[in-house]
């Protein structure tokens, strides 16, 4: 599960921004205790939150904030920091790198640090990277920085071509058995190639190395429309069909729902009456959203991961929204340590029945560029007793809010 990430000049993020999953211990006794995840490694406690929301005006970085996991998630996954072929994701900074650094700090590196519990495991992970300047895609590109720590005891940092390791007494449970720090000097290290995805891999340890691509792999899902892309598999298979079997009809849908198998691929059909109509051409945009975002919902409960998504709710109703937060703040459901991080311009549910204060963030944007934060930055106030927090947002209380006034583009249209 995730417990932070961190990213710096990347896109609107002039400045380091902290996202953290990690319960803030200033907000004892006046938050939802049970809407936490438990988890215990090598005897400390954390404490870590299972849902959090991503609030803001248009433009602020929002999506940015997305597009940096994943633009991480496709580099682990890879191996390195050159350009990939272009995919169908909305996100090309994954893949076109020279998209990220902002443009107007063009000397400065891109860094990104995520820490994350996979099992009986607290791992960190660190990568700098010189990508030039915004848009220079011929640039000689350099990871400078590469740092992992494993329950808080450094494994390697490399900085340049050089690695160096940490005190690895009482790692050897993840070490390959003929590992020896000396053989990596031999290793042929390139300036754009990830150490941990290669001679890491290959001299040091192919288990942690597994655990690690596994969790970006499987565990960490990032969606940026109601497309939301699943590992084919067994599970994922699985819970599409539970999807049109029962979440669809539950969720209201009148019609039964399945695939058909076309030249082209699988297409949704709805049957009405005796009928196979598109379900495009016939069901509605809330149903659409539906079929496509609850089979993700499924899978990152399944498994325990963590689902992040832009723009959540699309077009579904508030009370489906709800009851599907429910379950992931449900102690006796999410037993394996499910995440639900989304971004939202539905102000109903800025609610601190709902929310802790650490889960509910903001991001606002000036000209030094997107700044993140939570409400648990701030003191709690009488007003914050008395009203949602809706209404405090709505006030001005928390930033993160712009007037917009369409009076003089319309104006003119009545002359």
């Amino acid at each position: 599960m995730l417990l932070q990430f961190e990213v710096e000049n990347y896109k609107t993020f002039r400045k380091e921004a902290v996202f953290s999953m990690i319960a803030d211990p200033c907000q004892e006794g006046v938050d939802l205790d049970y809407s936490l995840i438990h988890r215990v490694i090598e005897g400390e406690e954390w404490r870590i939150q299972c849902s959090s929301i991503i609030v803001g005006p248009n433009a602020s970085g929002k999506t940015n904030l997305f597009s940096a996991m994943d633009t991480l998630r496709a580099i682990v996954l890879r191996g390195n920091i050159l350009n990939a072929p272009d995919s169908a994701s909305p996100n090309k900074a994954a893949h076109t790198l020279e998209l990220i650094p902002n443009a107007h700090e063009p000397h400065k590196p891109v860094s990104f640090l995520i820490a994350f519990i996979e099992g009986e495991a607290l791992l960190e992970y660190a990568l700098q990277i010189d990508l030039g300047p915004f848009m220079a895609s011929d640039y000689d590109r350099k990871v400078l920085i590469e740092e992992l720590s494993l329950n808080n005891k450094r494994v390697f940092k490399r900085e340049g071509g050089n690695v160096a390791f940490g005190e690895l007494e009482g790692m050897s449970e993840w070490l390959n058995p003929n590992f020896s720090p000396d053989i990596v000097e031999y290793a042929c290290l390139e300036d754009t190639e990830l150490f941990l995805s290669s001679a890491f891999k290959t001299f040091c340890s192919v288990k942690l190395a597994k655990l690690i691509r596994s969790w970006f792999e499987l565990k960490l899902i990032v969606a940026f429309d109601d497309n939301v892309p699943l590992p084919d598999s067994k599970l994922a298979n699985y819970c599409m069909e539970r999807t049109l079997k029962e979440g669809v009809s539950l969720f209201g849908a009148r019609n039964p729902i399945a695939y058909a198998q076309e030249k082209s691929g699988k297409r949704l059909m709805s049957k009405v009456g005796e009928l196979l109509v598109p379900a495009a051409a016939y069901e509605s945009a809330g149903v659409h959203s539906f079929l496509n975002i609850f089979p993700a919902l499924l899978y990152a409960y399944a498994i325990g991961a963590t689902l992040m998504i832009d723009g959540f709710p699309f077009n579904l109703h508030t009370d489906g929204v709800l009851s599907i937060i429910n379950l992931f703040h449900n102690d006796d459901y999410n037993v394996k340590g499910s995440q639900l991080v989304f971004s939202t311009h539905n102000l109903i549910l800025l609610n601190r029945r709902m929310f802790r204060r650490d889960e509910i963030k903001f991001i606002d944007i000036d000209d030094k560029g997107s700044d993140l934060y939570s409400i648990s930055d701030f003191e709690i106030s009488e007003r914050d007793k008395m009203y949602e927090y809706d209404k405090n947002y709505i006030y001005g209380l928390y930033g993160a809010i712009k007037d917009v006034e369409f009076e003089s583009v319309f104006s003119d249209l009545n002359e």
